[in-house]
């Protein structure tokens, strides 16, 4: 939340920047900071890579046996207080510091392409609350597998687009000198999605759902604190078009192309700033297929306290 002295946020209005702050901050849980760890990380290997580049290290350049590494970011702990991600070591080779750069990059991918969607910026995360139940996978998969096989490449055209250079400069800005910056990059990334919570809501009811729920969800306290609803719950979402109907594909489509555009230039934004400020290592001869780390990463449940539930409620009247 803003408070005095602070600066606020890019892309929200003075007017709603208070209520929006409180329901931004709260529903996105700690995905922001998480993103900020592994852009910390990622600097530190860049930073042991290039000292490597000085210094001629007594192992070999292939990397040895691979190593298991539990990432402390997933811990029960704050996120801010968890363990470094990342030691450069001694005997640790330029290749095996630029992998582990990599590996960490890969994990952020995750967190950074969740925060570009909507529905991952909400404790409506599937849509129960306004009577669009099941919309979470239904926008986010079944809709996505039935797009072009070109997918890949439209994204990446619509992600080097002048629209897209001209929006990053005006709205996603990164300040390497900022201690948080990656935090308030990607708080800026999540506001930008939450603020299109309505238009697919909208989108949902107008041309996919053709049945509404009989059963509306009205407690969702339970199903945060394992993720899973009580066998006692019945929940009916409503029934829709398939996603490979013609014109679900061509509504929906274009939000999609715009989500998962922004997504990887975010992405890749937060990689190359890790990399600038880590010294710009040479990465010619790095082979991103062999990387000497298998992550062991736990799948998060999303927890969201009833109360604050209650609290932000409240306040969307």
């Amino acid at each position: 939340m803003v408070t005095d002295g602070e600066k606020p946020l890019t892309g929200i209005s003075q007017k709603n920047q208070k209520r929006k702050s409180f329901r931004l901050f709260f529903e996105i849980v700690t995905a922001p900071w998480r993103i900020q760890e592994l852009y910390e990380g990622m600097r530190s290997a860049f930073a042991c890579a290039k000292e490597k580049e000085r210094v001629k290290v007594n192992h070999s350049e292939k990397g040895s046996k691979k190593e298991v590494w539990n990432m402390p970011l997933l811990g029960g702990t704050h996120p801010l207080k968890s363990p470094e991600l990342y030691t450069c070591q001694k005997q640790q080779t330029r290749l095996e510091a630029l992998s582990a750069a990599i590996a960490m990059g890969g994990v952020m991918g995750h967190f950074v392409g969740d925060l570009a969607q909507p529905f991952h910026t909400t404790v409506n995360f599937d849509g129960w609350l306004t009577g669009n139940g099941k919309i979470h996978e239904y926008f986010e998969s079944s809709i996505v597998d039935e797009l072009s096989p070109a997918l890949e490449s439209i994204v990446e055209l619509r992600a080097r687009s002048p629209h897209l250079q001209s929006l990053f400069i005006k709205k996603f800005q990164f300040d390497e000198k900022e201690t948080t910056a990656a935090v308030r990059f990607s708080l800026v990334l999540a506001s930008d999605s939450w603020n299109l919570l309505d238009e697919v809501i909208a989108l949902d009811k107008k041309y996919a759902i053709v049945n509404a729920s009989s059963k509306p969800m009205s407690h969702i306290e339970s199903e945060h604190s394992s993720g899973k609803p009580k066998p006692s719950e019945s929940k009916i979402p409503p029934q829709r078009l398939p996603a490979s109907n013609k014109k679900i594909l061509e509504t929906f489509e274009p939000l999609i192309v715009e989500r998962l555009a922004i997504a990887s230039k975010a992405l890749a934004l937060l990689w190359y700033h890790a990399w600038i400020s880590g010294g710009r290592p040479q990465l010619a001869d790095v082979n991103s297929y062999e990387i000497p780390y298998a992550l062991d990463v736990p799948f998060l449940w999303p927890s969201y306290d009833p109360e604050a539930l209650n609290h932000s409620a409240k306040i969307e009247k």
